[in-house]
């Protein structure tokens, strides 16, 4: 009886209090929903992040072409070529695979839609090695490459910027510096990246990009995929000492090409979503202190009262 005695007064004690009991409800209301959001806010950011590192493929190293240094003066810039990738896959252990790309912004038509986009030249594994999926379509295979078909597949966003169904884009034809194309696939958008929207992008065989668009055999880039279970610091050791030596570099020269890991970007997203869930974190506290503040005023008025 004692218990339903003290809910009784309880009751009549808010009943008797209204206003009083609503801004101490808010004062706890608010400080445990601050507390909730920062804790949603932050596993939601750091989801995010891993879940584009995934989409990247995050055990990828990138080599990019550099600018070759002699005695201290700048000159021109060193291309990479496709000896370059065979030598990285032939002498890297822990290379799976190697990607190389050449790309370029081009014009292209399709009925009477012309829009500049990426196109990248690159070899069949790519869209295994950065984690994309066929939306319709396939890959050009390497058959197609070794013969320098024309074909091509488009990123995910590509068919809305020619004001085309995707569905009925499979077997079309597109122009690329008055080359005709046959679209074979199309990708699954998977985002923007940083300021890069590979969704916007097409790709051609390598050996095709070539033969038809660059007139060079010359390559902008180097994907390189990293066994998981081997370090990247050792692997970017591995693979900078195998294009020394490819590009006759003599000890303490400068490296006339540069690496890069994808981590490196998103670590960078990392960083400024923690800072992110430390501010949240601080206004989290504010708040919390606010309404214990509130709270503790409330309860001496009362027991004051009585």
């Amino acid at each position: 009886m004692l218990l339903w005695e003290m809910v009784v007064v309880a009751l009549q004690s808010i009943r008797a209090n209204f206003f009083r009991a609503v801004l101490t409800m808010l004062g706890i209301i608010i400080g445990v929903a601050s507390v909730i959001t920062r804790v949603a806010l932050g596993t939601g950011a750091q989801r995010a992040i891993n879940d584009q590192l995934d989409s990247l493929g995050g055990n990828i190293l990138t080599v990019r072409a550099g600018t070759f240094f002699f005695r201290g003066v700048s000159g021109a810039e060193r291309k990479l070529s496709i000896e370059d990738a065979l030598s990285i896959r032939r002498d890297v252990p822990a290379a799976i695979a190697v990607v190389p790309e050449t790309s370029g912004r081009i014009q292209v038509k399709f009925g009477n839609q012309n829009r500049n986009i990426n196109i990248v030249g690159t070899t069949p594994n790519y869209a295994a090695v950065n984690n994309y999926t066929l939306m319709y379509g396939r890959m050009f295979t390497a058959s197609e490459d070794e013969a320098k078909k024309r074909v091509i597949v488009l990123g995910g966003e590509v068919p809305a910027l020619l004001d085309a169904d995707p569905t009925m884009l499979i077997g079309q034809n597109l122009l690329i510096k008055g080359t005709s194309f046959k679209i074979i696939g199309i990708l699954e958008p998977k985002g923007s990246v940083g300021f890069s929207n590979t969704d916007e992008y097409a790709w051609v065989p390598l050996n095709t990009a070539h033969y038809r668009l660059t007139g060079n055999v010359d390559v902008d880039s180097i994907g390189v995929q990293i066994d998981p279970g081997v370090p990247m610091e050792i692997s970017m050791i591995d693979v900078e000492r195998v294009m020394r030596r490819e590009h006759q570099i003599i000890p303490g020269g400068s490296n006339d090409f540069s690496l890069g890991d994808r981590k490196q970007f998103l670590n960078m997203q990392q960083e400024a979503a923690s800072i992110f869930a430390y501010l949240l974190a601080g206004i989290a506290g504010i708040s919390l202190i606010v309404g214990g503040i509130g709270i503790m005023n409330i309860m001496l008025v009362t027991v004051t009262e009585r």
